[in-house]
């Protein structure tokens, strides 16, 4: 059927400039054959479609599987991780042409609009513009993409750090799943390790970082106690202890396995472990052994998912039921200036999965 209705959408901004971000033809939700011509500046977005469809132009707004929402949806996400601060949007004009002749047309002001993101929105990492444009694929890299960088978008809007950290998490959530493809959370992470290990080279915002943490640093802002007790509750997980110890050998981390070691040390030495824990251990300390990407792996794959779990999972009072800036909030925001760049990275480096 021919495509005889054309859609053109204008987003503008509160802005004065006119940088071109983004000029090219995209593929639309629904379509093999034909896509939309998308033009991003940094005071407005144009976005031209052709849809066999009669759409009713108020509905758009309010339909989430609707192709043209959702392309306006994927250029304000391209547009936020370009410029990387809030502007304003002041309009959004659509119009439906045949024939060259305008059929129907729908303004939405500034007042009828909900700005997706907060005016304290700032990101400071850049995202390179050929791995952001993956997000206009219909592909299911290009749709894990868009989900991940919506929920990074928003964390940035956060004023609570631990609602920041939800979002992060969200965002990495997705992207760690796409990577492992595996069927279990526990089987992702196992292949997102194997990933930070292959391909550490190219975490570069992620090993700033880290790579400057000492191992006073690494011990004080965070809860390695609580984390190991939940992990290993009874005297049967004792191996898994004893394996996920002898899996690293950063001497940071070793620092931390060693501080923390009373903790379930009557364990290893009832299943005869202890001697080989602490041998390695001191080994490494020793050694002053050096290995950057094990501080990403068990900050963001062990540590932070035992938070995760305990703050999603409701195992504790809220974090914003407060009365004052306390240790758990601070312990987030460290924790986010740690989760936030491994994003970036994973989707600056989605040319490798």
């Amino acid at each position: 059927m021919d495509k005889k209705n054309i859609y053109a959408i204008t987003v503008s901004f509160n802005i004065d400039t006119r940088k071109l971000l983004f000029k090219d033809s995209v593929a639309y939700l629904g379509s093999k054959s034909y896509q939309d011509e998308i033009e991003i500046y940094s005071n407005e977005i144009n976005i031209s479609a052709s849809r066999s469809s009669n759409v009713k132009l108020s509905n758009i707004f309010y339909n989430h599987n609707s192709s043209l929402y959702n392309q306006i949806i994927k250029t304000l996400a391209f547009y936020y991780s370009s410029t990387k601060k809030f502007v304003e949007i002041q309009s959004l004009f659509i119009t439906r042409k045949r024939s060259s002749k305008i059929l129907d047309k729908k303004k939405l002001k500034k007042a009828e609009i909900n700005q997706i993101i907060a005016n304290n929105f700032s990101l400071s990492y850049s995202l390179k513009k050929d791995n952001l444009s993956v997000l206009f694929s219909e592909t299911e890299k290009g749709k894990t993409t868009l989900n991940a960088l919506t929920y990074l978008l928003k964390a940035n809007s956060c004023e609570n750090e631990d609602e920041k950290f939800e979002k992060l998490w969200k965002s990495f959530n997705q992207l760690y799943r796409l990577i492992g493809q595996k069927n279990t959370e526990f089987d992702c992470l196992v292949e997102i390790k194997k990933f930070i290990n292959k391909n550490y080279a190219r975490l570069n915002y992620s090993t700033k970082s880290v790579t400057k943490l000492d191992a006073r640093e690494l011990r004080l802002p965070l809860r390695w106690r609580a984390m190991i007790i939940n992990n290993y509750d009874t005297e049967k997980q004792t191996k898994n202890y004893r394996d996920s110890i002898l899996r690293y050998s950063d001497h940071r981390v070793m620092n931390v396995y060693k501080e923390t070691l009373g903790n379930r040390e009557q364990f290893l030495k009832n299943k005869g472990y202890y001697k080989e824990v602490v041998a390695h251990l001191d080994n490494h300390i020793n050694a002053k052994t050096i290995i950057d990407n094990e501080l990403i792996s068990v900050l963001i794959l062990r540590y932070m998912y035992f938070v995760r779990n305990k703050t999603f999972h409701g195992e504790k009072i809220d974090s914003t039921f407060r009365l004052a800036i306390n240790k758990e909030i601070k312990e987030f925001k460290w924790l986010n200036e740690k989760l936030e760049p491994f994003i970036i990275d994973l989707i600056n480096c989605n040319d490798l999965y």
